[in-house]
């Protein structure tokens, strides 16, 4: 899956299709977790976020869970795309 696949087409839940098609349930889990000795990324500076990030993300790309998955960073988007992940609820602001 790639982020241009999820852009291009409404979330599953606007397709209106279904037996209870009426009804919407959304919710979401936020899980914010520090890494010892590191500061909370609102604490950081933009040079530690970045190390930190260099850090974690080979380890998050490797575990089993993520192997359907796919990372950008935010950086390489535009701005629309973006946009479409915040109105998605998949990213804050």
């Amino acid at each position: 899956m790639k982020l241009s696949s999820m852009t291009g087409t409404a979330g599953e839940w606007l397709r209106g299709e279904g037996p209870h098609h009426q009804i919407v349930i959304s919710s979401r889990v936020r899980l914010a977790r520090n890494l010892r000795n590191r500061p909370f990324p609102g604490w950081a500076k933009k040079a530690e976020r970045g190390s930190i990030l260099d850090l974690i993300r080979p380890r998050v790309e490797d575990l089993p869970e993520m192997q359907d998955s796919f990372s950008e960073s935010l950086q390489d988007l535009s701005a629309l795309d973006r946009q479409v992940l915040v109105e998605r609820h998949l990213i804050s602001r």
